[in-house]
């Protein structure tokens, strides 16, 4: 007996290959880097002026920053709505406040911002390192 004529060969077509998903840290870095800004300064709790570094990003949408906030661990605060006036859309913000905070935020997006925007929280980070050796000595 013929081989071939015992066994029934089946033609499987292949699935089709999906595409890999956006890593949910990508789409939240390209939030950032368009809408966002590490920012250092110093305030004054006790009325000496200390450093301080932090996060901030606004905008009309809410869903966009409680996205955003999930995409980074819940690392920061959401905030708003604040009233602008006129027939401007209501305003809500994010922030990461402080040091630990903001480096955490900066650590998940790393890898997916661009240039500038690493470079603006290299130097905030870099300030925020400066004064506080003032501070200490």
């Amino acid at each position: 007996m013929d081989i071939g004529k015992r066994i029934r060969i089946l033609e499987v077509e292949p699935e089709p290959q999906k595409a890999p998903g956006p890593v949910p840290h990508e789409p939240a870095a390209g939030l950032f880097d368009g809408e966002g800004c590490t920012a250092f300064r110093f305030v004054s709790p006790n009325g000496q002026p200390l450093p301080y570094v932090s996060l901030q990003i606004g905008q009309v949408h809410p869903a966009v920053l409680l996205r955003f906030l999930k995409a980074v661990r819940g690392v920061g605060t959401f905030h708003g709505s604040y009233g602008r006036g006129g027939n401007r859309s209501p305003r809500y913000d994010y922030n990461a406040n402080g040091f630990r905070q903001s480096q955490a935020v900066i650590a998940f997006l790393w890898k997916w911002l661009s240039g500038p925007k690493k470079l603006q929280a290299s130097s905030a980070f870099r300030r925020f390192h400066e004064e506080s050796k003032k501070e200490r000595r």
